[in-house]
């Protein structure tokens, strides 16, 4: 057994930090007691901008954390299944033919989970080993593609 492609993908969403921090600032308004807190951390982090699934205007939209939840459910499936394809291309593999399916989150959960929402719409093995990962913060890539390789040595 061996990892046969990695792949990701990405939302069509991509903004500039400066642009970011300023929404931020505009979303907290008065709550924060130095908004150029904000400014000052940002530059400092090295990340010229980020990806976001849906338009930036859309977040002042959301009241709850379940209202970003159910962003996520409609939202990864699709990002997930490009990410998939492409691992998949990439390996010359069909659906079918993988034995298991890492899938690591930080953004959000679901019940079926998504990894269990892939195996349904793309028609992959119901006997895939699923491993999803969840609630490792910015770490969770690297801890994917480690248990992922842990379950290749064993």
């Amino acid at each position: 057994m061996k990892i046969a492609a990695v792949a990701s993908a990405f939302p069509k969403h991509h903004y500039k930090q400066e642009v970011l921090v300023g929404a931020l600032q505009k979303y907290f308004g008065e709550k924060l007691p130095n908004p150029q807190r904000l400014e000052r951390i940002y530059s400092h982090l090295g990340v010229e901008g980020r990806y976001l699934t849906l338009p930036l205007s859309a977040y002042y939209e959301i009241a709850s954390w379940g209202e970003a939840n159910k962003a996520f459910i409609e939202t990864a499936p699709v990002l997930g299944q490009q990410s998939l394809c492409r691992a998949l291309a990439r390996a010359g593999l069909g659906a079918g033919e993988i034995d298991a399916l890492f899938v690591v989150s930080v953004t959000g959960i679901a019940s079926p989970s998504l990894d269990a929402r892939l195996i349904n719409c793309m028609g992959l093995s119901p006997n895939i080993k699923r491993v999803p990962i969840f609630g490792l913060g910015c770490v969770a890539g690297a801890a994917g593609i480690a248990r992922a390789a842990d379950y290749v040595r064993a």
